[in-house]
């Protein structure tokens, strides 16, 4: 659900944490590239675990546009293990007290909307990959979102999910961030 930033505002700064053990904050980050922002709920989650499969197959085709990926998960940093962290060529921001969340105005969704179709699609799918529920380390109701942010530090692109499986695929946000930059 929509709640808070806009294209134009500024991207609030935090600490994210890289495969290699780098500890850089998203400042630092755009000051290299633009970077596409994913807010996603925890390392357990199925439909969750699908979408970082996903980023991470198309990280070479953002890279190709001239954009980074990042994304804030609500999972402790203790819980990113060394094999997702080597599955993962992007760096992710540990929040398991959703502050990061809080800030960007990514919020939660009413129950209703847990039990979409799309949602109950997204965990077929998910399962049928062979991704299985793990520990819940977050919120269930948590919904996504996916902002675009310039080098300026500027929300260029904005998506926030109107249910826990909504965001776009990289197709679209390839498309989106070669448009917008």
């Amino acid at each position: 659900m929509k709640t808070g930033l806009d294209p134009g505002t500024a991207a609030p700064d935090f600490h994210l944490v890289c495969p290699d053990g780098a500890r850089p904050t998203l400042a630092e980050l755009t000051q290299h590239q633009p970077v596409c922002l994913f807010f996603l709920r925890y390392t357990g989650c199925p439909i969750c675990q699908m979408k970082l499969q996903e980023l991470a197959e198309n990280a070479d085709a953002f890279q190709a546009v001239g954009v980074g990926i990042a994304v804030v998960m609500q999972t402790a940093e203790n819980s990113l293990t060394e094999e997702t962290a080597a599955a993962i060529p992007f760096p992710i921001a540990a929040d398991p007290d959703c502050k990061i969340f809080d800030t960007y105005g990514v919020s939660t969704v009413p129950i209703w909307r847990y039990v979409t179709p799309s949602v109950i699609r997204g965990a077929m799918k998910a399962k049928k990959m062979g991704f299985t529920h793990g520990k819940r380390t977050g919120k269930e109701l948590q919904a996504p979102a996916v902002f675009l942010i310039d080098r300026q530090k500027i929300i260029r692109y904005a998506y926030y999910g109107q249910s826990v499986g909504d965001l776009p695929d990289a197709t679209k946000l390839l498309a989106v961030a070669a448009a917008t930059l």
